[in-house]
């Protein structure tokens, strides 16, 4: 678990400001390939131990990412054919979805599957990744915008309320954090608060 938050924001935010510099890379080198992955599998690793440490508002662990999602072929990928993405996936059935910040994560740290997307001048503009579990079924693309919007909110994400609620069927606390900056917020906070303590949670025997 995580226990001071600061440093793994921190980091986050680095490798956002990382991210928006290779959009306008103009060289790719293996090196470069294994770097930007490297940057995109660690900072989904921090935001999901971020997650599970409770150290982010309830707000934004419901985030979701727009991404395009693209059916499998059916043709089946293997350790051998899973760069042949146009053999494995179908770039005539997609369609544009959201995905939950939570799922993502867990989509990349088990990836299968993680390909950069280049244009048409080589410059990147995001990724294909898909899990293990996922792999015969579709394939998202991910835009790098996108993904350096969720790290800075993220990344500047620090919890100033919070509310909990012990229950007892999983022995452990339910946590409502919010950021507070203004009236709005504190009163979604409360309706979050309210919600909390109307819930039943039952007690185990």
């Amino acid at each position: 678990m995580v226990g001071e938050s600061y440093p793994w924001k921190e980091e986050l935010l680095k490798i956002a400001t990382s991210l928006k510099y290779r959009l306008t890379q103009k060289r790719w080198s293996q090196r470069s390939s294994f770097l930007f992955e490297k940057e995109i599998f660690i900072s989904f690793y921090i935001i999901r131990k971020l997650i599970e440490s409770k150290t982010l508002s309830n707000r934004n662990l419901k985030l979701k990412i727009k991404c395009l999602s693209i059916h499998s072929t059916n043709y089946g990928s293997t350790y051998f054919n899973r760069h042949k993405l146009e053999t494995l996936f179908d770039f005539t059935k997609t369609r544009e979805m959201k995905i939950e910040l939570v799922t993502l994560c867990n989509q990349i740290i088990h990836s299968y599957i993680f390909e950069p997307s280049f244009d048409d001048e080589f410059n990147v503009f995001g990724f294909f990744v898909s899990s293990d579990e996922r792999r015969n079924k579709s394939l998202y693309l991910i835009l790098i915008d996108d993904i350096i919007k969720v790290f800075n909110i993220i990344g500047n994400d620090y919890p100033n309320a919070l509310s909990s609620l012990y229950n007892d069927n999983s022995k452990d606390y339910k946590v409502i954090q919010s950021m507070i900056k203004n009236i709005d917020d504190e009163k979604l906070h409360e309706k979050m608060v309210k919600s909390l303590h109307n819930k039943r949670f039952s007690t185990t025997v």
